[in-house]
């Protein structure tokens, strides 16, 4: 059971269910391509737990199923009890001026150290955050079923393990059944997918759930890193940073898929980085991009506080990756280039899924891309530079031709066009547009800041992805990751030179979400895939609030007083 270093000296809380990280040696038939470092299950050890603690974890499961039909997310609460010793906290009130007076940098200086000291708990000692990363409940029947079609249903999952896929169950009411087809029931492949089952399930305080992925370890990684780094508090959380430094610079794919790739239709997999681990194999366009950005940033930090900087040749191999996935158009998919035609979709055998018969290009990903190569070519300027340069100009072009008439981009990973604006204003400003030459980024803001609510913060509804309209929250709710977006959205494109108060007002709202322990308060689902999917982002609500605090920080309030 790994323990944060921040913890070390405190006794370790045991509980019934224990998270284990990075480790290999629970079954011989499990295979790994960086020793497991990144690996996390789920193991039940019924001597565990005091009757207090274990009074505890029933409490939460008791609670969620109350409150099943109103409150509909966990919260993630028995990985964050075992890592962090939960402290639930009533919410605290901050004093954050509208205006912006000298009071405001130490109001968000005390609430980023909280919300950093919180989050460095809920880091593993392999340098991952571990978070739940489910939510699609089309899954967990296919897997129960396919289990007990090969006749294994009781050997891979242990009666504590479907108590609590039954409570998952139960509390989320799943009635659609998939099939399963078993080829060859004694090949030894099927014995391979079988060892790896545990790294797929995830257990809460709303019972076991099984995720699309083994989890999200990398994704999570780079974008904390770069919420950490945007705080300027680098000195004070350089353990974090070195572990999560040595994470991503593990999390690399170093060879291509076995035998000829051509035949399997797959593309190259060399230099990228995966959604999870390099065990995953499957590198993505985004994960690339971000964890290149990531590492650059990184590798210009002191030697003495996040480590060794990765060798330039695990760069230029990421560089070659990216510029092998982007399609005519200028744009880039997630996994590989579009090879075939929307015209597709008419043969979609899916009810609810749409766009899925190819992969597509999104504004996230191509966003991504373009951030990720400028920075590389302001600490490697000569290296392919003619290639990289025509490749983001057609990139821009792509942005550009993608905006929606109202000034928004469409999310197509998380909800929804507060997320992809974002990530289109930041594709721009890398690729060189401004404010006063972009109209593009003067719509953007225009958008965002005519869905900025009352009480200062965004909130968008899973129903925009659906309807394609955008939709706030019942009640006109302010959701702390729409408004972390949109903040650093709009201070991406200088809104603190025009305007400051929406920044004060947003800055506010995320201030006053935070606990008294420094988390910050699990709200509605946020993340999507195939615009009907919803999906869990358990992280989400730490990375963020501390991104965007911590731009705020440093580009509106500090900045402010520079030129007084």
């Amino acid at each position: 059971m790994y323990v944060p270093r921040s913890l070390s000296d405190q006794k370790v809380k045991k509980i019934m269910w224990k998270l284990q990280m990075s480790k290999g040696d629970d079954d011989p038939g499990v295979r790994s391509v960086n020793h497991h470092i990144g690996r996390q299950f789920w193991e039940f050890d019924p001597h565990a737990g005091t009757p207090e603690e274990r009074s505890q974890i029933e409490s939460m499961h008791e609670e969620f199923t109350r409150n099943r039909l109103n409150v509909k997310h966990s919260s993630d609460l028995l990985m964050r009890f075992q890592f962090a010793s939960k402290n639930r906290g009533e919410t605290e009130t901050s004093h954050i001026l509208e205006e912006g007076q000298d009071d405001d940098e130490d109001e968000v200086i005390k609430t980023l150290k909280k919300a950093l000291k919180f989050y460095a708990r809920l880091q593993g000692e392999d340098g991952s955050w571990p978070a739940d990363y489910g939510g699609p409940l089309f899954l967990l029947p296919g897997l129960i079923i396919g289990l007990h079609v090969m006749g294994m249903k009781d050997v891979i999952l242990s009666i504590e393990h479907q108590k609590e896929i039954r409570r998952y169950l139960y509390n989320h009411q799943v009635l659609n059944m998939l099939c399963c087809w078993v080829e060859d029931p004694k090949s030894p492949v099927n014995k391979l997918h079988l060892c790896r089952i545990k790294d797929y399930l995830w257990i809460a305080e709303d019972g076991m759930k099984m995720q699309g992925y083994n989890g999200s370890q990398l994704w999570d990684a780079v974008l904390a890193a770069q919420a950490i780094l945007a705080t300027n508090l680098v000195d004070e959380n350089g353990p974090m940073l070195l572990k999560a430094h040595d994470f991503i610079k593990n999390s690399q794919v170093r060879k291509n898929s076995s035998g000829n790739i051509q035949s399997w239709y797959r593309h190259i997999s060399l230099g990228g980085w995966p959604f999870s681990t390099p065990d995953n194999g499957w590198p993505v366009s985004d994960c690339t991009a971000e964890a290149l950005k990531a590492l650059v940033m990184l590798s210009q930090m002191p030697y003495d506080i996040v480590g060794e900087a990765i060798a330039p040749e695990c760069l230029y191999d990421a560089v070659h990756l990216l510029l092998t996935l982007q399609n005519g158009n200028g744009g880039f998919s997630s996994y590989e280039l579009k090879r075939s035609y929307a015209w597709l979709e008419v043969i979609n055998p899916a009810e609810t899924f749409g766009d899925i018969m190819i992969d597509y290009q999104y504004v996230e990903c191509t966003s991504a891309v373009v951030q990720g190569l400028r920075s590389f070519t302001k600490l490697y300027p000569n290296h392919r530079r003619d290639q990289i340069e025509v490749c983001i100009d057609k990139a821009i072009t792509f942005i550009e031709s993608s905006q929606l008439p109202d000034g928004s981009w469409y999310g197509s990973w998380a909800i929804c066009y507060t997320y992809g604006t974002w990530f289109g204003i930041k594709g721009l400003v890398a690729g060189g547009k401004t404010y006063e030459t972009s109209h593009c980024i003067r719509k953007a803001c225009a958008f965002l800041l005519s869905k900025q609510l009352h009480s200062g913060g965004w909130g968008e509804s899973y129903t925009s992805c659906q309807q394609k309209t955008y939709t706030s929250l019942v009640g006109n709710k302010s959701h702390i990751t729409n408004t972390s977006w949109a903040l650093l959205a709009l201070i991406e494109a200088k809104q603190a030179k025009r305007n400051q108060i929406p920044l004060h007002r947003a800055a506010k709202v995320l201030i006053d979400h935070q606990m008294d322990n420094g988390d910050f308060l699990q709200q509605e689902i946020i993340g999507v895939f195939n615009k009907n999917c919803m999906i869990s982002y358990s992280s989400y609500r730490n990375i963020f609030p501390i991104w965007a605090l911590g731009e705020y920080l440093n580009y509106v309030i500090i900045r402010k007083k520079s030129h007084a």
